[in-house]
């Protein structure tokens, strides 16, 4: 505030100012005799009384409960109005809970005498929406883990979400839950109005049941049997009763021979006093051994005494096999072991896949015991070919001998037949004609089953 006033008048430069140098009659001349004008500058800085407050929400749903937070001047007396009649709270920041819904007028009065103004007022909104109380019940089906839940939640709901407490949940008002064992559940349903107003219920459950349990799948092997086990019943009926020695057991022998799914009915009485069935299934996965591709086959058959061999298993090398017996071989688990049998031995190869299914398979080789010597070999020293079918070819008889030739010579030094399989003799032809009666000489060298060498010679004679 800014103020004029006269001020040293005469000459002086001194205040207060002359008495009676302006007049307070308007009308009336000035007075001043060569008087100053002075000027004042009056700065006002007196505090006033300031309301202010904030709350936790603007809206809210019954019960609503709001903190005030007063932000007003920190030395003056306050009144709270709650716009709802309540207008006794003098704390500095009360809190205040609203049960019944409507829009209210909060107003804080703040008083300070010693502030200019005195007297200051801070007014806001809130707006309390009616709650909801969420209610539901169920019914059970019997026999079953069917449940079908039923929501009874007041004040109109608008949406709701389930928790069957099996990892399950709905959206829908009055939903149905099939579970997938008997057992106890916690149920909770939340229930939301179109304000936003929640409410949350958890009811218990408890679905009678008598637990019944089954074996695990089983493998066989095609021709071999299993046993099946139900457990938890009075009474079994297993289909289909192909391959099974008692369809009414809990506890039958399956023999079947293909891979085939049992299913048993399991008659149970629950807690409630039901009698009840319940359906449990398994699988026999039949599995047949003739499947298995598997041959045993020898480098050789027959062997002389001391002599070896390989024999061999041509399957899938991917699994196991074994020889058996182990006698005189290398590596009985080799799929192509060296065989050295002192005897006529058959080897059996068995193969056995994941599933623990067999198949075998045999191979014989033959140990011949006799020597390699002269007496050992027999060539005839007459033969007649005349076509009567005694006696008309010539052969060389042996049982030790692996390879052989022999030839035959005339009186000239001319060979008239040769050979090294000791299947084929000579017939008395030679160059298309019947060879004359005479005596002819023969050559022949070998090799026997223990590996030595033979040869010898001597002379034949051919009669007509």
């Amino acid at each position: 505030i800014y103020q004029s006033v006269c001020a040293g008048c005469g000459g002086n430069d001194d205040f207060p100012v002359t008495p009676g140098a302006w007049p307070l009659d308007p009308s009336n001349v000035n007075h001043a005799a060569n008087c100053n004008n002075g000027v004042f500058k009056f700065d006002f800085q007196t505090p006033v009384a300031d309301a202010k407050f904030t709350i936790n929400s603007q809206t809210g749903c019954t019960p609503f409960t709001i903190h005030y937070q007063n932000q007003s001047t920190p030395t003056a007396d306050y009144l709270w109005d709650f716009g709802n009649n309540d207008t006794t709270s003098i704390i500095f920041s009360p809190t205040k809970t609203y049960i019944i819904p409507g829009t209210y007028t909060i107003k804080l009065y703040v008083k300070d005498p010693s502030r200019c103004n005195v007297w200051d007022t801070a007014t806001q909104n809130i707006t309390v929406y009616p709650g909801i109380t969420a209610k539901f019940g169920f019914v059970t089906t019997p026999c079953s883990n069917l449940v079908s839940f039923n929501d009874s939640s007041k004040l109109g709901p608008v949406s709701w979400l389930w928790d069957f407490d099996d990892n399950s949940t709905s959206s829908l008002q009055n939903p149905k839950h099939t579970y997938a064992s008997a057992g106890s559940y916690d149920i909770t349903l939340i229930s939301t109005t179109i304000n936003g107003c929640k409410d949350t219920i958890t009811l218990h459950l408890n679905l009678p049941g008598v637990p019944v349990s089954i074996n695990a799948n089983k493998n066989i092997c095609l021709g071999n049997s299993t046993q099946l086990n139900a457990t938890g019943g009075f009474k079994y009926v297993w289909t289909p009763p192909l391959g099974l020695n008692n369809p009414n057991i809990a506890n039958p022998i399956a023999s079947p021979t293909v891979t085939t799914t049992y299913t048993v009915d399991i008659s149970t009485v629950n807690n409630n006093g039901d009698t009840c069935i319940q359906r449990l299934s398994t699988t026999v996965f039949v599995f047949n051994p003739s499947l298995i591709p598997l041959i045993a086959t020898t480098d050789e058959d027959t062997i002389g005494l001391g002599g070896s061999t390989i024999i061999h298993a041509i399957t899938d090398t991917t699994k196991k096999i074994i020889w058996t017996p182990a006698d005189g071989l290398d590596n009985p688990s080799s799929f192509n072991p060296k065989a050295t049998p002192t005897k006529t031995t058959t080897y059996t190869v068995t193969i056995i896949d994941s599933t623990g299914c067999t198949r075998s398979a045999t191979v014989t080789i033959y140990v011949i015991s006799i020597g390699c010597e002269e007496a050992d070999v027999f060539v005839p020293n007459t033969f007649t070919p005349n076509g009567d079918g005694h006696n008309d070819i010539l052969y060389v008889r042996s049982n030790s001998l692996t390879h052989l030739y022999f030839a035959v010579y005339n009186r000239w030094g001319q060979m008239v037949f040769e050979t090294t399989d000791i299947n084929i003799g000579w017939d008395g032809i030679y160059k298309g004609m019947k060879a004359d009666p005479a005596v002819f000489a023969w050559y022949l060298r070998g090799e026997c089953y223990n590996k030595e060498k033979f040869k010898t010679q001597g002379n034949v004679t051919l009669i007509r």
